[in-house]
C-alpha cells in the first residue's frame, strides 16, 4: 500500500512545478532573463513550463520505481498526466495574465 503522505506531497510539488513559470520573472525562479526584457516573453514561460512537464514526470516514475516497481503505461497515461498539469497551471497563468492586471494595474 502507497502512504497518502507521499501521494499527497508528490501533487503538490507537481502544482507548484505548473504554476512556478507564472509566478515569477525569473527562469526556473532561479536566473534572471534580464536579457530578454522586464517581463518573461510568452513563449519563455511555455519553453518552462514543458521542461517543468518533464521533471515532475520523472519525479513521479522515481517514485513509483522506489515504491515497488514501474507498471507499464500506455499513451493514455500520459496524455491525462499532460491534462492534469495543464490544470494546475491554470491558477498561475490567471494570476499573471488577468489577475495581476485587475488588481496591481500592471
Amino acid at each position: 500500500m502507497v502512504n497518502p503522505v507521499v501521494i499527497n506531497v508528490y501533487l503538490l510539488v507537481v502544482f507548484l512545478l505548473a504554476t512556478l513559470p507564472f509566478l515569477n520573472q525569473r527562469l526556473f525562479g532561479v536566473f534572471p532573463v534580464a536579457a530578454f526584457s522586464k517581463w518573461k516573453p510568452f513563449y519563455v514561460r511555455m519553453a518552462e513550463w514543458l521542461v517543468l512537464f518533464f521533471v515532475a514526470l520523472g519525479i513521479g516514475l522515481f517514485l513509483e520505481d522506489n515504491m515497488g516497481s514501474l507498471y507499464p503505461k500506455d499513451w493514455e497515461f500520459y496524455v491525462i498526466f499532460f491534462f492534469v498539469f495543464v490544470v494546475f497551471a491554470v491558477p498561475g497563468y490567471i494570476w499573471q495574465y488577468q489577475l495581476k492586471k485587475l488588481f496591481l494595474g500592471k
